[in-house]
C-alpha cells in the first residue's frame, strides 16, 4: 500500500469509530445525566473548534462547505452575533453547490410526507450521481495508471462516459445539475419516472402515496369535481400524486 493511501484512510477509520462512540454515548445519555452532560460538552467543543478552523483557514473548508446544506452549529444565535455568522457562511459559500438550498423565503418542512418522499428520491439520485462519477473517475485513473495513450482530462472523460450510458433513466440522472427553479421540473420528472417504475405504473396502490393523491379522486380536468368510478378515479389519484411531487420539488427549489 502506498504510504499516502494509508495516511488518507486514517480519517475514515476515525470517523467510523467516532460515529460508533457517539451512538453509544447518545443511547447512554437518555438515561444518565452525567453522560448527557458529557455529550453536551463534546458538542460544544467540536462546534467551537470548527468555527475556529473556519475563521483561520476558510479556504480549507470552502471546497466542501459549498456542498453542505447547513452549518453544524446549533447554539442560540444572539442578535449581536448574526452579522459575523452570516458573513462567515457567505465567505464559505455554504450550500451554494448543495443538491438543494435551505435558505429560502418560503419555508420547506422536510417532515411533511410528500416532502419526505421527494427528499428521499433526491438523495438517492444524488448518491447515484456520486457513485457513477466515482466509477468513471476510477476508470480514468486506471487507464492513466497503465499508460494508455491519449487519456482525456477527468471531466472530459466523465462527460464521454455519461454520453455512452445506455440506460435512459440513468442518463437523465447524470444530466441533472444542482436543483434550481430552472431545472426543478427535470428533477421532478426523473423522480416521477422512478416512482412509476418502483410501483409498476400504479403508485396509487401504495397507501402513503394514495393518501397524498386522494384529493383528486373525483376531479375532472374540464368541469372540476364530479362523481367518478373505477379506472378514472384511480387515474385521478395517480395524477394527484404526481402533482404533489412536482409541487414539492418546485417548492424545494425555492427562489434559487
Amino acid at each position: 500500500m502506498n504510504p499516502n493511501d494509508e495516511k488518507r484512510s486514517i480519517p475514515f477509520v476515525s470517523l467510523s469509530e467516532m460515529g460508533t462512540y457517539l451512538d453509544e454515548l447518545a443511547k447512554q445519555a437518555l438515561d444518565d445525566p452525567v453522560t448527557a452532560e458529557t455529550l453536551w460538552t463534546f458538542a460544544w467543543m467540536v462546534c467551537g473548534t470548527l468555527w475556529e478552523v473556519c475563521e483561520r483557514k476558510p479556504d480549507l473548508i470552502r471546497n466542501f462547505a459549498r456542498k453542505k446544506m447547513v452549518f453544524p452549529v446549533n447554539w442560540p444565535l444572539l442578535k449581536g452575533e448574526q452579522k459575523q455568522i452570516f458573513e462567515m457562511l457567505k465567505n464559505l459559500g455554504l450550500g451554494t453547490n448543495a443538491i438543494f438550498h435551505l435558505h429560502r423565503r418560503k419555508q420547506f418542512d422536510p417532515n411533511t410526507p410528500v416532502n419526505e418522499i421527494a427528499l428521499s428520491y433526491m438523495n438517492d439520485i444524488h448518491q447515484l450521481q456520486y457513485e457513477t462519477r466515482m466509477k468513471f473517475n476510477l476508470q480514468r485513473f486506471m487507464a492513466d495508471f497503465y499508460g494508455k495513450k491519449r487519456v482525456p482530462p477527468i471531466e472530459n472523460y466523465i462527460r464521454r462516459e455519461i454520453a455512452r450510458v445506455k440506460d435512459p433513466w440513468l442518463k437523465q440522472v447524470m444530466s441533472l445539475g444542482t436543483l434550481s427553479r430552472a431545472n426543478a421540473d427535470d428533477w421532478a420528472k426523473t423522480i416521477w419516472q422512478k416512482i412509476m417504475e418502483t410501483h409498476y405504473g400504479h403508485p396509487e396502490k401504495d397507501r402513503t402515496l394514495r393518501i397524498m393523491g386522494n384529493y383528486r379522486k373525483n376531479h375532472n380536468a374540464v368541469t372540476g369535481l364530479k362523481k367518478t368510478t373505477g379506472k378514472t378515479a384511480e387515474s385521478n389519484i395517480r395524477n394527484g400524486i404526481k402533482k404533489r411531487i412536482f409541487d414539492a420539488v418546485r417548492n424545494l427549489a425555492g427562489s434559487t
